[in-house]
């Protein structure tokens, strides 16, 4: 991640970098989305007549002011000045690239193999959803115009176009511009840039958004920033957000302000811990008043109260500093006590998950008797030895309690364990099809904490073809859409080396053309870069010298030299990159090989019921089980742990009918099309009319693209339903859908997946107890003090699981009684219950015991006064320890 992290006094701040979102609508685009249409099709008649198809290849954006800069834009003629293209505020260029086009001219001629760009630019817009005012939606807004549109050509289509018509190039931009503009205003309306509608929190949660506004980031990488207030009271300043942090490697940042992170995360946490009255703290965090401590389980300390306390962000690290002031007496002697703390907060990364390391210095503790009372050396010294260990036990822990559960249960678990982890869950954007989140870098600094990661995806673009280190020996050829190597030149072969007709190099076999790609990272490319690279105008589009090739060597196991990164459209059409280097005569290649969209059909079915007859009710109950995590002190894990939750609910389950409507989706498909068929089960279903299936008599209503199926009640349909399409080319794609309607329907009672949902958090959750830290730094207690059975700063009410062998599976009774062996009060085993009560829904629903394992704070003083921790303590006064049964 690049520095600095500029959050312009906004709480949270996301940026994606300008190639994610490209990355990402490829991915989409190969799998399918629709927000871009495949294929633009349009007649003209003046002044020449005839009709235009244009066949789209990947959409791609562009961030910068000026995209003329950009090679991919610049190699097309656009009929206007460079000047005109520049951009001005948060407009984005968006490219719908065409190729293989071609245009049908009334008098007979066709022109062919059209490649070109429409530039569509327009300001990113921020609303509210319908039907949903508690969301924003961040994509670019095209119901009240466009911007900008222009269409560019390559100069080899240009004059493809002018040989065929001086007026066919003019006549060809005005026809897609407005086909365009008609089609983004009527049918496109909205292209969204954040995965689904953002949803809004109310003023007390740091992690979610009151409102969401952008700005577009032009120094560094190009990128957008989502700029998101958690407080009524932010008043943040776009224009201080200019440099992107975000790095090829970590092409999202969310960055949480550190004002943010103190005031709205670690203060409220120290504040609850404490008890502290409203007002106590002052933002970021710094207590301003003194807060008494519960002493009265201390025989020897009458009051102590918390003076000062303050975190910061320093080095890396949360600091929490310090102090405190009390009273007593010991032995019948009355004492004054005072001294002060230092905790230090370390967030991880591990294992792609945010972790805690928490350091604390021995408490300095000054005791203070009155000048009359005067006591032998060493006496007074266990005096004032066994007092530094209660003070160590019941501030010291307070504070080290209130820090680490409040950062792990904030940050680790809300932010980063759950709402990170699943997009369902995001309250932050991190691109148009994210599906989840991968962390991989974190830093901490006082304007922020900054956490750098990849976006998750389904939709995926998808490789047909790798090697890592692929030789080619000379007269060799290799096929990069099956990864076949075979001696000479074969059909299909798209690669070969050797010497050829221009001398010795590596040559384009079959229909497959290259672009040596000057200063390109080889892993960073994407099908974009690809497909945007000059075939037609490369200079070594089919032939590669052997000169070019770079040539490594080998000395002492170590291999010295460069390679040359080249980019291949294969003979099927496809895109790959291709990483080249020679030693020894041999030609070593590494290569990925993409695949191409490909026309298809797609079944979508949508299904509502029509007719339903409650025939049972009851109620249900179940656990819900949360993990809390838990972090580093002194050298062992420890915190974390479950907390159980039970939940009961209503439930009824009726018999239905249903009606299906399933609709044919095609893509890269040439309009008109032919024709739909449906079959279901193997029956042909043309029209209006009804089958018996399984015993029952469904009927249907077919329309082209769309087939209508309804049931009897408490019936249900189980079967295939098939469509078969075919485009104006002659060209046929099919798709088949596995149908699984039952006959009932259950309402409420155990939720989808809950039991699952909880064998799988108690497996992540499980391990072997954590035990008090031993004595040593940043430990306490020693040699014979009994641990407690979950350290003193984990929450009220967890339990600490052991190990689990196998998996709870899906029966709740299982789980139940698992839960049962995890739960533990004062040692012994508390039962619990749960399961299916089919009883009437007024009667009462089962009340499961709960398990209640809670920190005895009178028993502080045993972990900490042992012989080890006073003599430690009468050290660090400077006295030595001559009778230790005394003590």
């Amino acid at each position: 991640m690049r520095t600095p992290y500029e959050t312009g006094g906004y709480d949270l701040v996301v940026q994606v970098s300008e190639r994610e979102y490209n990355d990402q609508l490829a991915a989409l685009y190969a799998a399918g989305s629709d927000v871009f249409p495949p294929q633009l099709r349009r007649t003209f008649d003046a002044p020449v007549a005839g009709e235009a198809n244009f066949l789209f290849d990947t959409p791609w954006m562009a961030f910068e002011r000026d995209p003329q800069t950009r090679r991919e834009v610049a190699r097309y003629d656009w009929g206007v000045t460079d000047a005109q293209l520049a951009t001005t505020g948060d407009r984005i260029t968006m490219c719908l690239p065409f190729s293989e086009s071609f245009v049908a001219i009334d008098d007979g001629a066709t022109v062919r193999d059209l490649d070109g760009t429409i530039l569509v630019q327009e300001s990113v817009a921020v609303r509210t959803p319908p039907a949903d005012d508690d969301a924003r939606e961040v994509g670019l807004a095209f119901d009240g115009g466009v911007d900008r549109i222009e269409v560019g050509f390559t100069p080899e289509t240009v004059g493809r176009l002018n040989d065929a018509s001086p007026f066919l190039e003019a006549v060809l931009r005005a026809v897609i511009q407005d086909e365009v503009t008609e089609l983004l205003t009527t049918d496109v309306r909205w292209v969204p840039l954040s995965p689904q509608p953002i949803p809004l929190g109310d003023d007390d949660d740091p992690t979610e958004p009151i409102d969401v506004e952008t700005t577009l980031l032009r120094t560094g990488e190009d990128a957008i920033a989502f700029l998101l207030p958690t407080r009524a009271a932010t008043e943040g300043d776009a224009a201080a957000v200019a440099a992107a942090s975000t790095t090829p490697e970590t092409p999202v940042v969310v960055l949480v302000d550190g004002e943010t992170l103190l005031g709205d995360v670690v203060c409220p946490s120290l504040s609850e811990s404490l008890d502290a009255p409203d007002g106590a703290f002052a933002r970021p965090c710094r207590l301003t008043r003194p807060v008494p401590l519960d002493v009265s389980n201390e025989e020897e300390i009458d009051r102590l109260a918390v003076t000062d306390l303050e975190a910061r962000i320093a080095d890396g690290h949360i600091a929490v500093t310090g102090a405190f002031e009390g009273d007593g007496s010991a032995e019948g002697f009355p004492f004054d006590v005072d001294g002060d703390f230092r905790i230090r907060v370390y967030l991880e990364i591990d294992d792609g998950a945010v972790d805690l390391r928490v350091e604390m210095d021995d408490p300095n503790v000054n005791v203070d008797f009155p000048w009359y009372v005067t006591l032998a050396a060493l006496a007074l010294g266990a005096i004032t030895g066994g007092i530094a260990g209660v003070i160590l036990a019941t501030v010291a822990l307070v504070v080290a309690d209130a820090i680490a559960d409040g950062v792990a249960k904030s940050i680790g678990k809300d932010v980063f364990a759950e709402r990170l982890a699943d997009v369902d869950d995001l309250s932050i954007p991190i691109g148009p099809a994210a599906d989840g989140f991968e962390l991989t870098e974190l830093d901490l600094t006082p304007d922020a904490l900054a956490i750098g990661g990849r976006p998750v995806t389904d939709a995926a673009l998808p490789v047909v073809a790798r090697s890592a280190r692929q030789p080619l020996a000379p007269g060799a050829a290799i096929d990069l859409d099956t990864g076949t190597v075979r001696a000479g030149v074969f059909e299909g072969a798209d690669l070969s080396w050797g010497t050829g007709p221009n001398g010795p190099g590596l040559y384009a076999r079959s229909a497959a053309v290259m672009a040596p790609l000057a200063g390109s990272a080889f892993d960073g490319l994407t099908v974009v870069d690809l497909e945007q690279a000059e075939y037609e105008s490369a200079a070594f589009r089919r032939h590669l010298p052997a000169s070019r090739v770079p040539r490594r060597t080998r000395l002492f196991g170590v291999e010295f030299g460069g390679t040359v990164v080249i980019a291949v459209q294969t003979s099927e059409n496809r895109y790959a990159k291709v990483r080249c280097s020679r030693r020894d005569g041999r030609l070593r290649l590494e290569y990925v090989t993409y695949g191409r969209p490909t026309p298809e059909v797609t079944i979508e079915e949508l299904s509502r019921v029509t007719d339903s007859r409650e025939i049972e009710r009851g109620t249900e109950s179940w656990p819900v089980v949360s993990c809390f995590p838990s972090f580093e002190f002194g050298g062992e894990r420890v915190g974390g742990g479950l907390e159980v939750e039970d939940r009961s609910e209503e439930y009824t389950i009726d018999e239905v009918a249903y009606r299906i409507t399933a609709t044919a989706r095609t893509r890269l498909l040439a309009s008109p099309l032919a024709g739909h068929e449906w079959t279901f089960a193997g029956r042909p279903l043309d029209g209006r009319g009804s089958f018996a299936h399984e015993g029952a008599t469904v009927t249907y209503d077919v329309a082209g693209a769309t087939c209508v199926l309804e049931t009897e009640r408490g019936a249900g349909l189980s079967g295939h339903l098939s469509v078969t399409v075919a485009d104006d080319r002659g060209l046929t794609v099919a798709d088949r859908e596995w149908l699984a309607y039952p006959a009932t329907r259950k309402t409420g009672g155990i939720p989808p997946g809950a039991v699952r949902e909880a064998s799988d958090e108690i497996a992540r959750c499980a391990g072997p107890p954590r035990r008090f830290p031993p004595d040593g730094p940043g430990g306490f207690g020693g040699p014979g003090a009994d641990p407690d059975p979950i350290p003193p700063w984990a929450l009220d009410e967890l339990t600490q699981p052991g190990r689990l062998a196998g998996e709870v599976g899906t029966d709740p009774e299982v789980l139940d009684r698992l839960l049962g062996e995890l739960a533990t009060t004062d040692g012994r085993t508390t039962p619990r219950t749960g399961g299916h009560d089919r009883v009437g829904p007024g009667e009462p629903a089962i009340d499961p015991a709960r398990p209640a394992v809670r920190l005895d704070r009178g028993r502080l003083d045993e972990l900490a006064l042992d012989e080890r921790s006073l003599r430690a303590a009468l050290e660090r006064g400077g006295l030595s320890v001559t009778d230790p049964d005394r003590m």
